[in-house]
């Protein structure tokens, strides 16, 4: 890639990063021939005398096996690139990773999306440029040798550690891959960023990718930790995931319909949808730019508006409503987002004045994404109760739950759904997603009450901040506001009937 190219491509771009050695393949790339060719039978004995060897002089460990690799290849072999390059085509890899990177990029082209794949390895680089993988990749950074007029390696080129592994991060999310160009140190305008973290995807399954870990991590990006698929030993990856460092795991299969090709799939999905959400976004802010654009600024408007209101809401609600403790006092959370999803639906009365021309296409989909807030909570509490009825509930099971669940409500997302990951609710206030679905149940009469009597609606609006949502359960406080209880039968559709009414 050339040095220049690192200005954002209008195409979004996802760097898919992975760790070679129990990532990729099952077991280290130079126990799988080399080290048997050089008198090491068993390679316990090759890193036992690596770590001696670093111990005894303050050396990089790295350093350490490849001089031993150098120096155990004296009068058995010739120590070239093609050498290296030969025992790497011996290297065995996971069940569908040679044709993996052409299968996702295949899949990230048909939602616009450019994917590309690197490897950040502390194994050797010539070893991995012998493998099926190699023409696949945008560039393979590791350790290497360098070599003589003869062609024959004398010294360490290239030495990769687990902490110097997050330089190349860096690179990639400037696009300065040369490893002797100091621009990585530059600063870039974020938007000319041409990978940011958020498009990022790091793939390892030990300690020793802690760092790139929390790097990819810390900075919106998805981490994901690997086992073995034929041991099941998952000790590594959960250890990761309960000390932060990784986000998802799956066993390290990457055949097509595989957790890990769901979960890939599922991140890109993710990823467009972003995009193509943002590219709306940013076409009406470059619109908004030009005052002469009464389209830019009403698109504009139209995006920001319903968040601008909620968050008001919520903001007048603690300002009305204070806990004796912060810490300790959570209040009832099924009352918790009527204020702020109240004062949308209130708000969309006076979309006739922001929106002259598009009243009734801003107030439809603002009344539209506060019903799906009840469908959505409605399935995200289904799936919710399911997996903690099971415990040993496999993520393959997971998603064909999600899948079924969806279909139920009359959404296919096909064999399995994996979005349920993305729903942060899920992890940090486990069953909030129902209590979202009532506080919408509430919001929609204050709503349908503001189409025909306005200041009858505010008063209820206002009863409910005066009740707050510290002192009394969500169908008391229901009552005393006048609004009808969703446990009576009929009552959910009798709620939601105005809106569906107004907008069919």
């Amino acid at each position: 890639m050339d040095q220049r190219d690192n200005q954002k491509v209008k195409k979004p771009v996802v760097a898919i990063c992975y760790d070679f050695d129990k990532t990729l393949s099952p077991d280290n790339m130079q126990a799988q021939g080399y080290l048997q060719a050089i008198r090491y039978e068993c390679q316990d004995e090759f890193w036992k005398e690596t770590n001696e060897l670093a111990r005894a002089n303050c050396m990089d460990s790295n350093l350490a096996w490849m001089h031993l690799m150098l120096k155990g290849a004296r009068g058995k072999e010739i120590f070239r690139r093609e050498m290296l390059a030969r025992y790497g085509s011996q290297v065995e890899l996971y069940d569908g990773v040679c044709d993996w990177f052409d299968r996702i990029c295949r899949y990230g082209e048909e939602r616009g999306i450019t994917v590309e794949h690197y490897i950040l390895s502390s194994g050797l680089k010539e070893m991995i440029e012998g493998t099926c993988i190699a023409d696949k990749l945008t560039a393979i950074f590791a350790s290497s040798f360098y070599y003589d007029e003869a062609g024959v390696a004398v010294w360490p080129a290239q030495v990769v550690n687990y902490t110097s592994k997050t330089q190349f991060l860096f690179r990639i999310s400037k696009g300065v891959l040369d490893v002797n160009d100091n621009a990585v140190n530059d600063y870039v305008a974020p938007e000319n960023i041409r990978v940011p973290f958020t498009n990022m995807v790091y793939i390892g399954d030990s300690e020793t990718d802690i760092p790139c870990m929390k790097l990819v991590n810390s900075y919106g990006g998805y981490s994901v930790g690997v086992y073995d698929p034929e041991t099941g030993d998952k000790s590594r990856v959960l250890k990761l995931l309960d000390e932060h460092r990784i986000g998802y795991f799956a066993p390290a299969d990457y055949t097509e319909g595989s957790e890990m090709d769901a979960l890939m799939k599922s991140i890109l999905d993710k990823t467009a949808e972003r995009y193509h959400q943002g590219a709306g976004q940013d076409a009406a802010l470059d619109e908004g730019r030009d005052s002469r654009s009464q389209a830019g600024h009403t698109a504009l408007l139209k995006s920001a508006l319903p968040t601008l209101t909620h968050k008001f809401g919520h903001f007048t609600e603690f300002l009305n409503d204070e806990p004796d403790n912060h810490l300790t006092d959570t209040g009832c959370i099924d009352l918790a987002e009527i204020a702020s999803n109240g004062f949308e639906g209130l708000m969309t009365n006076y979309y006739d004045e922001i929106f002259p021309d598009q009243a009734d296409s801003a107030r439809h989909e603002t009344i539209d994404e506060l019903m799906e807030n009840i469908l959505y909570g409605c399935i995200q509490d289904e799936f919710q109760r399911e997996v903690y009825r099971d415990p040993n509930m496999t993520l393959k099971e997971m998603n064909r739950l999600c899948a079924r669940i969806y279909k139920d409500y009359g959404i296919d997302p096909g064999p399995e759904d994996y979005s349920w990951v993305f729903v942060t609710h899920m992890f940090e206030v486990p069953m909030y997603n129902i209590s979202y679905a009532v506080s919408g149940l509430a919001a929609m009469q204050i709503w349908s009450r503001s189409e025909t009597d306005f200041d009858g609606a505010v008063s209820i609006w206002e009863k409910f901040l005066d009740e707050g949502i510290y002192n009394r359960s969500y169908l008391e406080v229901v009552e005393r506001c006048g609004l009808e209880k969703f446990t009576e039968p009929g009552a959910v559709e009798a709620i939601c009937k105005p809106a569906l009414d107004a907008f069919s």
